[in-house]
Parts: structure tokens; sequence; C-alpha cells
């Protein structure tokens, strides 16, 4: 017999995206001038569907499109299938207010001259009070 309390199961949380019904695609966030390795700017709508920002640059080698992205959380990172090693440090993005800083580490900064271009959805109602939605399912 299985007491009440051992059958209490709580599920993990689930992310569920919502469809934005407008996407950008390759907006210039930025211009690299291949001395930076900060770069600050804001997306010009908001507010932006979590997980669906990517964003490409020309490495500073000048040999290879990188490709990066939030991870719906507001961080943002390599993608896994890409498989550079890029080293992001504290790179985010407001969904809200569609603010994005990027920081590189020196041998991975962008070319100079590169564009740093940015993709994403966002809710041109401007209606979207949240930016995230959670379920979390409790069973007693």
């Amino acid at each position: 017999i299985i007491s009440a309390a051992a059958t209490k199961m709580y599920t993990p949380i689930f992310r569920m995206r919502r469809v934005y019904d407008t996407a950008v695609v390759n907006e210039v966030g930025a211009t690299a001038d291949g001395i930076k390795t900060l770069y600050n700017f804001q997306l010009a709508n908001r507010p932006v569907c979590p997980s669906s920002v990517k964003i490409t640059f020309t490495d500073s080698g000048g040999t290879k499109t990188v490709k990066i992205a939030d991870d719906g959380y507001g961080n943002i990172g390599t993608i896994p299938q890409e498989m550079y090693l890029l080293s992001l440090l504290r790179s985010s993005i407001d969904y809200r207010t569609g603010d994005v800083q990027l920081s590189f580490a020196t041998a991975n900064k962008p070319i100079n001259t590169s564009s740093i271009l940015v993709s994403y959805e966002y809710d041109s109602t401007g209606l979207a009070a949240e930016t995230e939605y959670k379920i979390r399912w409790l069973y007693e």
C-alpha cells in the first residue's frame, strides 16, 4: 500500500514557446571594429520572444561565420551543433527591453567591419504582458 504522502508527485517546469506574430531577419545590432570585446545594443522591436534570438558574425580569423543564440532564459551562448569554442562572457538579452550585451574573449571577438546580425521574433501588438510561460503540474 502506498501512502498519500508517497503519491504526491511534482513534475518539472515545462517551457512553452509562444509564437509571436512578427519575425525580424538580420537586423544589424552593431558593427565590429576588430578591437572591442564588449558590444551593447538594443533591438528595434520588443518584447522579444524567448528562444527566438539568433546572432551571426564573422570571427576574428575572418574565416568562419559564427552562430550564437539565446537559451530562453536571457542568456546568450554558442549553438551546440556549431562545435565552435567561442568564449562568451556575461552575454545576455532582456526580452522586454530588447537590450543585448555580448562580451567576447579576445581571441574570439568579431572581425573588423563584421556586422553583428540578429534575427528574432517579437510581439508587434505590444500587448504581451509576459514573454515566458511556465506550467507546473501538481499531483496530489
